[in-house]
């Protein structure tokens, strides 16, 4: 399967893009830091998602048929406002657009961090 994960560069994306690798797939990083070490499992891209065209273009281009969405802003430091934050929902804007514009994807994943709820709460 062809797959792409968002956040390639973070601490969970790196380790799943290796471990998708290693399980056969054909995989994609979209990241805008460079990975720490030089990908040799996957290939990587260094591309924003907020920058739409390209990211979309990267999805569509890949012929992408599964997407890992991992690319976030997971702390609670912003001061400015939600503009600090506009991977968080800009980003899932654009990824969604870019699922809907890829005729190849079959699946999709969005994960989040503990931090869309309050502190403290539990399910």
């Amino acid at each position: 399967m062809k797959i792409v994960v968002t956040g390639s560069s973070g601490f969970i994306g790196q380790h799943l893009v290796t471990a998708l690798a290693a399980d056969g797939h054909e995989v994609l990083g979209i990241d805008h830091r460079h990975p720490e070490m030089q990908p040799v499992c996957y290939r990587h891209e260094h591309c924003d998602i907020l920058d739409a065209e390209r990211y979309i273009s990267l999805v569509r281009d890949f012929r992408t048929e599964g997407i890992a969405h991992l690319a976030a802003r997971a702390d609670l430091d912003e001061r400015g406002g939600l503009a600090g934050y506009d991977a968080n929902i800009g980003g899932v804007a654009n990824t969604i657009r870019a699922i809907r514009e890829t005729a190849s994807m079959q699946r999709a994943i969005f994960t989040s961090t503990q931090l869309v709820c309050r502190v403290g709460y539990k399910p």
